[in-house]
């Protein structure tokens, strides 16, 4: 369940540039393979009209992303649904913000790679903080105060997360 792309560097000072997709959706809250996978962006500049082919593109890297909290499926939100992902300039961290949660509030998350096992690095979401997104809309559509998307501005100083009715800003400070 594809929701969101990022570019943004292969490695912390890297001078190449990857695409980070998230495969983190889960509007019913129950999946278990929940991963971002890592291609390196291929180089555009050989062809020459819109029809040229690129090739085949192939993933670099998955990670496979597990929440600590997903151990208690009880809970609606231990495993939250994820529709953003943004990689920090010159860092190459990943983000990403959950699209609901308990209490009307969307946690930003931060990942932590781990060691690679049979080939896959785990990736394990640290909760960095929490919001209360409001819209113009009012508090009786709550659905559109969920992030659907978020990235950071080429220069890495702000970030901006988009629910289905606003855009928000923020500077990273």
């Amino acid at each position: 369940d594809w929701e969101d792309i990022a570019l943004g560097p292969c490695a912390a000072s890297d001078a190449r540039v990857c695409i980070y997709i998230s495969d983190m959706g889960d509007n019913l809250f129950k999946r278990a393979d929940k991963q971002i996978l890592i291609i390196e962006e291929p180089d555009l500049s050989g062809l020459e009209t819109p029809t040229d082919e690129v090739g085949e593109l192939s993933v670099i890297e998955r990670i496979s992303v597990k929440f600590p909290e997903s151990q208690a499926p009880e809970q609606k939100f231990a495993n939250p649904d994820c529709e953003s992902v943004m990689v920090q300039p010159g860092t190459a961290e990943i983000y990403f913000v959950s699209k609901q949660s308990s209490g009307g509030e969307q946690s930003l998350y931060r990942i932590k790679k781990s060691e690679a096992v049979d080939g896959m690095r785990t990736g394990t979401p640290e909760k960095l903080a929490s919001y209360e997104f409001t819209s113009a809309l009012g508090s009786l559509k709550p659905l559109f105060n969920a992030v659907t998307a978020a990235d950071f501005a080429p220069d890495g100083k702000r970030f901006a997360v988009r629910s289905y009715a606003e855009v928000y800003e923020y500077d990273v400070e």
